[in-house]
């Protein structure tokens, strides 16, 4: 994630020129429904529009609440995922005009964030200016990589958030269904503007990675380009309690008519046009290096973004390798106990995979045991002793059929897993990961004090403390009893899963940085994960691909676990018997969206308090 400083966070106007000057309209007809803005804005309109609004900026919470304005404005769909049902009805503005209007706003509002004492703000503003210093850098990132014409990801571009909105949004009245059926109309449009923004890419000879593309292109086949009655994410949908019967019924034909009728040919045409257009010029290289002087600017920034420091990509896989070499006779060791004992690491976990014990588990399977697996983050050992959250409240549990990441969203009280080829034994590790996330929105929740800044500072930030927190339970997890079940087969079992979260967070470093700044293929990432991570061919290959449309996100989990690891012992060793390990952590929790710098200053005042 991001940030030791804002200064060069100005693009000189010539390198904006550069991204901005051509002029869509002079370029190739957009395919979709047409150019006109989300807004309700022409493009001329938008051109001549001026950024008063900013000038009158003076104070810095009003400052850094127009940072998330900005960014939610830019992003509107992502609003929904703080909470925040204003922009129900609107949808993300993909043009180019679009682009550069952002750009040149974040570019003012940098210079803006520069002039902030933090050292006369609060402790929440302290958390939110970090956040703000992460969103503008991320824009600045984009704009020199001009990313928008070139990116192309099951993950993070098109249609990944709009697949989400169903199943994460409750419909409670009329009011929502017009919001969603509204907001699902304008699919066509901004389908259209980001398939005009890649044939300017291609114009210019930009272009994704071909394996990434082909598997965007099966995602969109296979999952978001569904009929609505076979399973299409869009018509997943979610009903308040109060909804009767009859409005449910009349509700879903609706949303289901909108899906069939605009959204699915909408996603179809996108992945007809990847397919026929874009795959034949695509690139073969896998990570953005291949993107020669472009990409191999943009992973460095996009580490700074994720992680808040700019570490270099040989930094990264240096510290991957010797924490892949640390963990390997680990894993053999509690292998042999468990009676494996083969020459290499990718030999004894094929055994481990032809255990009883090593069957897939159902779904109903594996909602069970993530019930029967919770009551252990909630008790007070855990939850208050280590992390400083008395008694939360119980978390709800919904499991998916397929190879993707677990994930829980801000502001809910639900966490997502997916079952497909996972045995039980390994839910535990995962269970744990997303239950750190819901123990950090409740502490951000229960703050008190003083209004946030925005609604949108938990949604905006880097994954360093967040993911990275997350991972660091995993690794104090270890060392408790968390994982003991009365069975010590089963266990033993568990620990060397829980263990092998450890390794894969570790290769994460190593082949994130080999992708984007190495050369490594696609066929070398999957054989360097095969050989140390028990996972399915399906799941290791859907994280590479992850990690090849995502640069930097993945190795945050590693990074940030690291920082907090000695953060903490920094803070242990100056403060003797003063130090509370649940008061630093909750502390840490409370840091969610920041980046491990914000971490070094914060536990500075830790100590000094």
């Amino acid at each position: 994630m991001k940030r030791n400083s804002i200064c060069g966070l100005f693009i000189p106007c010539l390198a904006l020129l550069a991204a901005c000057s051509s002029s869509p309209s002079q370029g190739p007809a957009p395919e979709g429904d047409g150019t006109e803005i989300s807004r309700g804005v022409t493009s001329a309109a938008l051109e001549d529009e001026s950024d008063a609004d900013l000038e009158e900026l003076s104070t810095p919470r009003t400052i850094m609440r127009a940072v998330f304005d900005e960014a939610i404005r830019h992003r509107p769909v992502n609003a929904i995922f703080a909470g925040v049902r204003t922009y129900d009805a609107l949808l993300d503005d993909l043009s180019e005009e679009e682009y550069c209007r952002h750009f040149r706003r974040m570019n003012k509002l940098a210079a803006k964030l520069a002039t902030i004492d933090a050292t006369k703000l609060s402790s929440g503003e302290q958390i939110a200016l970090d956040i703000a210093k992460t969103r503008v850098r991320d824009a600045r990132s984009a704009e020199k990589a001009v990313s928008y014409r070139w990116e192309v990801s099951p993950f993070d571009t098109v249609g990944n958030n709009w697949a989400y909105l169903a199943s994460s949004t409750e419909l409670r009245s009329r009011a929502d269904v017009d919001a969603m059926i509204a907001r699902y109309g304008q699919i066509p449009r901004a389908i259209g503007q980001h398939i005009r923004n890649l044939r300017t890419g291609l114009a210019s000879g930009l272009t994704a990675s071909r394996p990434v593309i082909e598997r965007t292109i099966s995602g969109y086949r296979t999952y978001q380009g569904l009929p609505a009655a076979e399973g299409s994410p869009f018509a997943a949908l979610r009903f308040a309690a109060n909804v009767s019967d009859a409005d449910k019924q009349a509700w879903t034909a609706e949303v289901r008519k909108v899906v069939d009728d605009k959204v699915r040919p909408a996603m179809i045409r996108y992945a007809d046009f990847l397919q026929n257009t874009v795959v034949p010029s695509a690139r073969t290289t896998y990570g953005v290096g291949g993107l020669g002087a472009i990409g191999q600017a943009y992973y460095p920034d996009q580490i700074e973004v994720h992680v808040g420091r700019r570490f270099t990509p040989d930094e990264v896989h240096a510290l991957g390798l010797q924490r892949v070499a640390e963990l390997e006779p680990l894993m053999r060791r509690d292998l042999a106990a468990l009676g494996i004992d083969e020459p290499t690491l990718a030999a004894g976990l094929a055994k481990l995979r032809e255990l009883p014990e090593s069957k897939p588990a159902s779904v109903d399977e594996a909602r069970a045991h993530a019930y029967e697996f919770l009551p252990r983050i909630y008790a007070k050992a855990w939850a208050e002793d280590t992390w400083g959250v008395p008694n939360p409240p119980p978390m709800q549990v919904q499991v998916l059929v397929g190879d993707r990441s677990a994930y829980y969203v801000i502001g809910s009280n639900t966490m997502t897993l997916s079952a497909l080829s996972k045995p039980l034994y390994q839910f535990d590790g995962t269970v744990l990961h997303e239950a750190m996330h819901y123990l950090q929105d409740l502490v951000i929740r229960s703050a008190t004090g003083e209004e946030p800044v925005s609604p949108y500072v938990a949604t905006s930030g880097g994954s360093a403390l967040s993911e990275g927190s997350a991972h660091y339970a995993e690794v104090l997890a270890l060392d408790t009893t968390i994982y003991e079940t009365g069975n010590p087969r089963l266990t033993a079992l568990t620990r060397l899963s829980a263990l092998g979260q450890l390794m894969l967070r570790a290769v994460r470093l190593v082949v994130d940085s080999g992708i984007h700044a190495k050369g490594w293929t696609r066929e070398q990432t999957l054989a360097y994960m095969a050989e140390r991570l028990d996972m399915s061919a399906g799941s290791i290959a859907f994280e590479a691909d992850r990690y090849a449309s995502w640069p930097g996100q993945a190795i945050t989990y590693r990074l940030g676990a690291e920082t907090i690891a000695s953060e903490q012992a920094r803070a242990r060793a100056a403060m003797g018997e003063r130090f509370s390990q649940s008061a630093y952590n909750r502390m840490v929790l409370g840091l969610f969206g920041g980046s491990v710098d914000l971490l070094k200053q914060k536990t500075d005042a830790f100590i000094a308090q």
